[in-house]
């Protein structure tokens, strides 16, 4: 997906979804593709699942 497709979904600005998806990218938890000047976006689920196992542990 792209950023302007999720920010219309989430109702958000562009610039605020392309924060969060900057954020998102670089603790690994989406993957980013640039075709021409657009990116797409897709989640990295084995990172996703990595992450859920480290939070369900006990703090």
């Amino acid at each position: 997906m792209s950023s302007l497709f999720i920010a219309d979904k989430l109702k958000v600005s562009q610039p605020t979804c392309g924060e969060h998806l900057k954020v998102l990218s670089r603790v690994g938890l989406i993957r980013g593709t640039k075709i021409k000047q657009w990116v797409f976006y897709r989640r990295d689920e084995a990172r996703i699942a990595e992450v859920k196992e480290l939070l369900s542990g006990d703090w």
